[in-house]
């Protein structure tokens, strides 16, 4: 009896021995692991400081791209849910609102409860309801744009800003079919919506009757003046030939002219002194003044024959070319002098 007694005082013994030693193990494993969890927190901290402080670096130089890419960093470091709230005013700058609005409903999910729900919530409904630039375009362009049954001020292509949802897109341009498109609008990027139109079958039409009938009105009065023939200004003045001859007339006319008064001259330094040599001057030129007063002559008249012919029908033409009588006016030059000269044939 004694000795069962003793035995289990010292079994008891043995089991809180084991207990308090397994507790005392069990204890220093859970320091342990929590001085471990201390030390990688104290880096992931680090690592969010950083990135949240180069964040905010990039937010004010206004690269919100890059700043929300940095508070995204320190959020994986440390899962604060403040930090998203940086991460969705990145977002709504870079015009991405859908975004945004997903981020705060995450903001409200890790942080259950947070001090400033009905704002971020009132939040989120702006972000949702806010307009979207929706960039509408047609093939061929310059079509009068139709939402949802209202007329805008608005030809394609365009920029127009619509709510969130659906609506109808109609473009209306002359000669074409009247083209109807749903567009379903997101919150967030501009969107872009391309719509081709089809010719309408009256204008398909009227280009095939207009074909089949040939070249229209204008079109012929064209025709008809270039196939007319001639210089194009008939009976509306001189031809280019008449001008011509009566402007070498001139020249040859101003030409005698001042070969005659050199002339003058040097028969009066003749007079005053008589020399061989300035007698040969006076006569050369008293000879190119008689030949540039003859060819001022032929000119003349010949313009003024052309004048005269140059509105005469070509049968008119065909018959004095024919007939049995002519004239020619030639120019007669010599070693002592010049003229002009005519010929008739009869």
């Amino acid at each position: 009896m004694r000795s069962t007694r003793l035995l289990s005082l010292v079994a008891l013994a043995l089991g809180a021995v084991l207990f308090v030693t397994s507790g005392a193990d069990a204890q220093r494993r859970h320091r342990r692991r929590r001085g471990e969890q201390g030390q990688a927190s104290a880096q992931d901290r680090e690592r969010a400081r950083t990135a949240y402080g180069r964040g905010q670096q990039q937010f004010q130089a206004g690269d919100f791209a890059a700043a929300e890419a940095s508070f995204r960093e320190a959020y994986q470091a440390v899962a604060n849910p403040v930090v998203l709230l940086s991460v969705a005013e990145c977002q709504e700058r870079g015009g991405n609102n859908t975004g945004a609005a997903e981020t705060l409903q995450q903001y409200l999910r890790d942080r259950a409860d947070a001090p400033d729900r009905s704002a971020i919530e009132e939040r989120i409904r702006t972000l949702r309801e806010r307009p979207t630039a929706v960039s509408i375009s047609s093939t061929p362009a310059g079509a009068s744009i139709t939402i949802d049954g209202h007329a805008t001020e608005h030809t394609t292509p365009a920029d127009i800003q619509l709510s969130p949802g659906e609506h109808t897109v109609a473009l209306n341009l002359a000669g074409y079919e009247t083209a109807t498109q749903t567009v379903t609008v997101q919150t967030g990027p501009r969107q872009e919506v391309t719509m081709p139109l089809t010719q309408s079958r009256a204008a398909e039409s009227e280009e095939d009757a207009l074909g089949a009938q040939g070249p229209g009105p204008e079109e012929t009065t064209s025709e008809e003046t270039q196939s007319s023939g001639g210089d194009g200004d008939e009976g509306g003045g001189p031809s280019a030939a008449v001008w011509i001859a009566a402007a070498i007339g001139g020249a040859s006319l101003v030409a005698g002219t001042v070969l005659g008064f050199l002339a003058l001259s040097e028969q009066s330094d003749f007079d005053a002194m008589p020399t061989e040599a300035t007698a040969d001057r006076g006569e050369r030129l008293a000879l190119f003044a008689d030949v540039a007063f003859g060819v001022a002559a032929v000119a003349v008249i010949t313009s003024i024959v052309l004048y005269a012919t140059d509105d005469a029908p070509a049968g008119e033409e065909e018959e004095a070319g024919s007939g049995a009588s002519s004239a020619r006016l030639i120019p007669v030059l010599s070693p002592s002098g010049g003229g002009l000269g005519a010929s008739v044939r009869f």
